[in-house]
């Protein structure tokens, strides 16, 4: 009996350890998706950016 019940809290604690992991790689996930997300916008930042300097350039020349 003592050594099923060994068992038991071996596996209860290995399966804790495991939800902690999974715990730990979706918050590694979500920074990964908030660095593309910050990446994108600032990617799309810069885009706008250019678009109205040549814009206005345009703008002047006429």
């Amino acid at each position: 009996m003592g050594v099923i019940r060994i068992s038991t809290i071996v596996i209860r604690a290995t399966i804790g350890a495991i939800k902690v992991s999974i715990g730990a790689i979706r918050a590694g996930i979500g920074v990964f998706k908030a660095s593309a997300g910050a990446i994108r916008k600032n990617i799309c930042d810069q885009g706008s950016f250019i678009i109205k300097y040549f814009h206005k350039q345009n703008l002047e020349k006429n």
